[in-house]
This record gives C-alpha cells, sequence and structure tokens, in this order.
C-alpha cells in the first residue's frame, strides 16, 4: 500500500507540474460505454423532495423554428409530478411531388421535482421515445420497433415502414428508391457498429471502416444490449436544469450542476445523478468527476469495454469506484504498466460556504495517514448561466 501512496504522489506531483488537459468528449464517452444487457443492479432514480410551491405545474410552454420548408416545434408541459416533452416536426403540403401535408411527433415523458426557491428542475426519464405520424386527414399511426436480428430482418421491417409511410402523406417511390433509403440507414448501423468494436470486445469486431460489409447477428446482438443499456441509463439518471419563469416566458438553463442542498457525494453517486466535476489542488485541475452510470448499474463490464471510462480520473491513472459514502470512496486505481489495486479513499466536506460542500480527497499513504491531493465542489445554488432556451406560454 505504501508503494501505491508514493507511485500516486509521485504522478501527481508531475502533473501538477506540467499541468493536465480535460477532453469533455472523452468524458461524454462516459455515458457511452460498459453497457450491458440486464445489469443486475437494484439502485433506482430517487428525486429529491420538492420545495416550496410548484409554479409550473398545469402549464404548457412551447418554441417553434423553421426548418427548410418545415417547421420544428418543441412544447414542455408540466403535470403535478410528470413533465412531458414534445417534438413537432410539421411539414407542408408539396402539390409538385404529390405529398399531404403531414406531422411527425415524439414525445417523452419524465418525472421531475423542482426547487422553487433555487430555481431547478430535477428528472428522470419513464419512457422511451414514440414517434407517431398524422396527415391532414387526421389519420395516425405509430411508428414500430426496429428491432432486428438480422439485417434481411431490419430491410423487410424498413421497407414495409417506408411504404405505409408514403401511402399516409401520398408520396410514390420506386423500389429502387427504397432500397436507396434502406441502404442508407443500414450503413448508419453498420458505422455505429465500427466506432464500437474499437472500444469493445466484441465476438467478432467490425473493421469496414467504409461499412459496405453486412453486419453479423453476433454484431447485431451486441448494439442491440448496447442499447439496452444506454435506455436503462437514462432511466436511472437524475438531470438537473435551471429554470426562471418570467411573465408567459420560461427559460431552461442546460447543465446549470445544482445540486439539492447538502447532498454529498454518495448521495450523488448512489442516486444517480448526472454530475461532474474539476479536481484541483492549489487551483490548478488534476482529474475530473464525471459519474458514470454504467459503472454502475454493470460493474462487471460484460461488454467487455477495453477502455472503460472511470468516475473518477486523475492524471494518468483510472479509479473504478466500487462503491460510494459521503465520507469515503473506495474502487480500484489502476496506473498503466504500473499497479492495479482496490483503495478507499477519504472525503471530508466542508459546509462553511453557503451554496455549496467543498470536498478533499485523501489518499491512503501505508502507515494509517491520509495525504490530501486535491478538491472538488458540490454547488446547490450558483449563479444562472448565460445560456438557455426560451419557451412562452401556450394559451
Amino acid at each position: 500500500m505504501k508503494k501505491l501512496g508514493v507511485v500516486l504522489a509521485s504522478a501527481l506531483a508531475a502533473g501538477l507540474f506540467f499541468g493536465c488537459s480535460n477532453d469533455s468528449d472523452d468524458n461524454n464517452m462516459g455515458l457511452l460505454l460498459a453497457a450491458a444487457n440486464g445489469g443486475g443492479s437494484s439502485i433506482t432514480a430517487n428525486l429529491p423532495e420538492n420545495v416550496g410551491a410548484n409554479e409550473l405545474a398545469g402549464k404548457s410552454f412551447k418554441s417553434e423554428v423553421p426548418y427548410g420548408n418545415s417547421t420544428i416545434s418543441k412544447t414542455i408541459s408540466f403535470d403535478n409530478n410528470t413533465v412531458t416533452f414534445t417534438t413537432t416536426v410539421s411539414s407542408p403540403e408539396d402539390q409538385e411531388n404529390g405529398t399531404r401535408a403531414y406531422k411527425s411527433t415524439s414525445t417523452i415523458t419524465k418525472r421531475y421535482s423542482y426547487n422553487a426557491e433555487t430555481k431547478n428542475l430535477y428528472y428522470n426519464s419513464l419512457s422511451s421515445d414514440k414517434q407517431i405520424y398524422t396527415n391532414d386527414a387526421n389519420e395516425k399511426f405509430e411508428q414500430p420497433s426496429m428491432t432486428f436480428s438480422t439485417e434481411e430482418e431490419y430491410s423487410t421491417k424498413m421497407k414495409d415502414f417506408l411504404k405505409k409511410l408514403n401511402k399516409f402523406t401520398g408520396n410514390e417511390s420506386t423500389d429502387e428508391e427504397l432500397n436507396k433509403t434502406i441502404n442508407a440507414s443500414l450503413r448508419m448501423y453498420r458505422s455505429q457498429v465500427y466506432q464500437l468494436s474499437s472500444q469493445y470486445n466484441l465476438p467478432t469486431a467490425y473493421t469496414d471502416e467504409n461499412c459496405e460489409t453486412p453486419l453479423t447477428p453476433d454484431q447485431i446482438s451486441f448494439y442491440n444490449k448496447y442499447d439496452t443499456m444506454q435506455e436503462k441509463a437514462n432511466e436511472r439518471t437524475i438531470g438537473c436544469h435551471a429554470y426562471k419563469l418570467e411573465g408567459n416566458n420560461l427559460k431552461l438553463y442546460y447543465n446549470s450542476g445544482n445540486l439539492p442542498a447538502g447532498i454529498k457525494f454518495g448521495g450523488i453517486y448512489n442516486g444517480t445523478y448526472d454530475f461532474s466535476a474539476d479536481i484541483k489542488n492549489n487551483g490548478i485541475s488534476i482529474g475530473t468527476i464525471n459519474i458514470n452510470v454504467f459503472e454502475i448499474i454493470d460493474p462487471n463490464n460484460s461488454l467487455g469495454a477495453k477502455d472503460f471510462t472511470p468516475s473518477i480520473s486523475f492524471n494518468g491513472f483510472s479509479f473504478k469506484v466500487t462503491s460510494a459514502s459521503d465520507d469515503s470512496v473506495t474502487g480500484i486505481w489502476k496506473v498503466p504498466d504500473l499497479i492495479s489495486e482496490k483503495i478507499t479513499l477519504k472525503l471530508e466536506n466542508d459546509t462553511t460556504v453557503a451554496g455549496k460542500t467543498t470536498v478533499t480527497i485523501k489518499m491512503p499513504m501505508g502507515n494509517g495517514d491520509y495525504e490530501p491531493f486535491g478538491t472538488f465542489e458540490i454547488p446547490y445554488n450558483k449563479a444562472l448561466p448565460d445560456y438557455y432556451t426560451t419557451y412562452t406560454k401556450c394559451e
């Protein structure tokens, strides 16, 4: 253990001297790694308690933007405990091509809680996205599931769907045009599997960078498991948006980072909250925390991610968390070509400054002592950012 402390202390010192970069793209990949079907976790997303009077319940807000000849409208409708996000693409009649006017609507419902004092919303998904088409005759149909086990099955399902959509809109397409659309869609799936092949130990890696080779059933099965766990992660993750209600306008501030007052790391990690923070030493960034939900719901990395993104990382190290509380975090240090060992870090929480908790991370040195080597902040009520999206109240 003492050797571990010396190795980490030396490497951290080097990191402080040379500085470090915080690659946000790598951090964002945390939600795309180590996905699997099943997981076996009993963790559920528990929203914080409501604070104050709910000024949003029973209200709907909308924004509209032009998109070519179409219009995209986004509506947010609040009930007492749920909020529904609806996106509608309205396509006008096209007499030249003989198509009727129609709309494509997708909806997703989330549970939410609120803090009327700090102006924050907390939510997690309750449903998968649904796509419904409506034409000018008020006829409707829902896009079917496109899950498939072979490319032949996908092509059959896609052709059936496109024919129904064309009949619905009045569009006429030749078999050649339908096949062209289907092949383009298949190339998209192949491209995604190609990208995953560099990150996972696939049964058989997909190596065709031109995405012309058909996917094998094993590769498709892997993608389906990956996609299923992605949905599970969305359902388990608690997101946070700051908001401001000004007259008939609702302003949503994304990635505000304000967490429920008093929550500490154990509650964030086990919650599970969408949370990221820089770890600093004397004002210099030496690492990051980016809660990886898949690390929690799939601790055994059952799909075999080659580059598992840990919830905590330092210069040159990864720390795969195995358990967390408010005053400690246990996990496995992985130092490239040097060591891999399970240890417990201590967390000391300072709440003397209003609106946040400052957490000091302490590392074991092998003789019973713990040395501080970095701090991070948990914000409860920081200032709103400058970027936001404005929605107008529906009459």
